[in-house]
């Protein structure tokens, strides 16, 4: 179970950093657009289609053994810190490009957007005829939105 853990943070990181590069330099975009670029990138953590329902459903699973598994329990505690290093990562770079609203504090909405991110994963997987993949993206967006500054 470690290995097959391991394989799908690695392909996703790899995903993910590739998603990265090719955003390039944000500064002087509309502030929208920035927002829309972290949407596509925080979406690789949902499951909006086959591939990546996949991944979050391996996440949930390894996330519930690793409760009871002591063997598990270092790499599920990796995985919440790099999704927290990531989430943070992505709203600094936002605020450095004028995409989120002064004054916000990076660390809370760290939590607040890992949180949101954890509740729509683990609601789509579990229960997706209650939570399906557009409702997941629209909720992220108008999350990300809410974040940005009020004149646009």
């Amino acid at each position: 179970m470690r290995f097959a853990m391991r394989s799908m943070l690695d392909r996703v990181g790899d995903r993910l950093q590739r998603r990265i590069d090719e955003l390039g330099d944000l500064d002087g975009l509309p502030g929208p657009r920035i927002r829309r670029f972290a949407v596509e990138l925080l979406s690789e953590l949902l499951p909006l289609d086959d591939s990546r329902r996949a991944e979050v459903t391996v996440l949930v699973d390894f996330s519930t053994a690793a409760r009871t598994d002591p063997t598990l329990d270092g790499l599920a505690h990796e995985t919440a810190v790099a999704t927290r290093a990531l989430v943070r990562r992505i709203l600094t770079r936002l605020g450095s490009a004028g995409g989120l609203r002064p004054g916000l504090c990076v660390e809370t909405e760290t939590e607040r957007l890992t949180s949101l991110l954890d509740g729509l994963a683990f609601t789509a997987v579990l229960r997706p005829e209650v939570l399906d993949a557009p409702t997941c993206a629209t909720v992220l967006r108008a999350h990300l939105d809410d974040l940005g500054p009020t004149d646009g």
